[in-house]
């Protein structure tokens, strides 16, 4: 059962989420959940803010929010706890790293405890050719990782905040003749979401496929819609039982002391790149051109749905040869095409989003499409 929470939410929360690249569905929902209250108002965000039953949405309404984004993190972490409870072997690399994400003290036990849940959830103990892990392992893995890289550059972008402003200290004590002596790090304020800090960014995109990941991991094999519903509801109140409390105290002037921190406690000497490795997030109409580019399943594949690209390279390739013996209508191929084409946007947006299709259902979806794709062909 959800408080109510009084939170003072500024009512153009729409722009705001446009503003943080919020999901258009996302913001398609509040517009029309304002529109069906009567209009914007800041009670009518607050009654959206309880009845939202997605946890990534939830994130992105507490990103809008300002709410800081050590606080996201936190959540992230509090997801991927949870889906330990649906591993029964090998969990100790994953507590680890939960452990780790939710410190936030350590750049290198983050970096470290992510890299062997990775490791886990590509190969784990007691897995062979023959005893594959379940899926339900893979996710829990992944989640528990992406929860560390989410620590990892929240950790970053404060340590490349406080190397900037100690540079701009320096200028201003040799600007007035005095030692670095006097400069004096303090306190900051806990960072929030910015679009165009490419280390929060970093952070809050591992901090969503964190959550799709630990929904994953929570789910049976082959969910009806009424599990994925039920799973979603689950880690939504996760999520709000995370951020309400912070986000309630901040509305009212009052900063949690542990969203204070004093940066002496992290490695300021340490040398951090002001931009991540690589830039997470792909653009839905790059999908779109790949499949064009590369008519052999190269949106799917770029999409990181792995097994439908590459049932329908196979696919195309077959029905290519066939086609060029008579054996099939050249259509059906290019039905292939198309269809990769049209749906590798979506399931960008999926990868984004850390809900990537498992194998089997990537499976179903490509067989799909080549059958449909044969039938229409032979109808033609």
């Amino acid at each position: 059962m959800r408080v109510n929470l009084a939170r003072v939410v500024p009512a153009d929360i729409v722009g705001r989420l446009k503003a943080v690249g919020a999901p258009q569905k996302l913001r398609d929902w509040v517009r029309a959940g304002m529109v069906a209250r009567g209009g914007a108002s800041v009670g009518v965000v607050e009654q959206l803010w309880e009845q939202c039953d997605k946890p990534t949405w939830l994130m992105w309404l507490a990103a809008a929010d300002e709410v800081p984004l050590l606080v996201l993190v936190e959540a992230a972490a509090d997801c991927a706890a949870a889906a330990t409870r649906h591993v029964s072997h090998d969990s100790v690399p994953l507590l680890m790293a939960i452990e780790a994400a939710r410190a936030m003290q350590s750049l290198e036990q983050c970096s470290d405890c992510a890299e062997r849940c990775e490791a886990a959830a590509e190969n784990p103990e007691r897995a062979n050719y023959r005893t594959a892990p379940p899926s339900r392992y893979r996710w829990a893995s992944s989640s528990a990782a992406y929860a560390a890289r989410a620590a990892e550059g929240l950790l970053r972008a404060e340590v490349v905040r406080a190397t900037r402003r100690e540079a701009v200290g320096r200028e201003r004590a040799a600007a007035i003749g005095a030692g670095e002596h006097i400069i004096d790090p303090g306190e900051q304020a806990p960072l929030v979401f910015d679009l165009e800090d490419e280390w929060v960014r970093y952070s809050f995109d591992a901090a969503l496929s964190a959550i799709g990941h630990a929904l994953q991991a929570s789910l049976p094999v082959a969910p009806t819609s009424e599990q994925v519903e039920d799973v979603e509801a689950a880690f939504s109140d996760i999520v709000f039982s995370t951020l309400g409390p912070p986000r309630s105290a901040m509305a009212q002037g009052v900063a949690p002391a542990r969203l204070v921190r004093t940066l002496d406690a992290l490695s300021h000497k340490t040398a951090v790149s002001a931009t991540p490795p690589a830039k997470r997030r792909k653009r839905p109409r790059d999908a779109f051109l790949a499949a064009c580019l590369m008519p052999l399943g190269g949106g799917h594949h770029f999409a990181e749905h792995n097994s439908t690209g590459a049932i329908l390279s196979l696919a195309i390739i077959s029905s290519g040869i066939m086609a060029a013996y008579g054996v099939v209508p050249w259509l059906t191929p290019v039905l292939m095409v198309v269809a990769d084409a049209a749906l590798a946007p979506a399931a960008t947006v999926r990868r984004n989003e850390g809900t990537i299709y498992a194998k089997k259902r990537q499976w179903l979806i490509g067989l799909a499409v080549v059958g449909a794709a044969l039938l229409l062909g032979m109808l033609s």
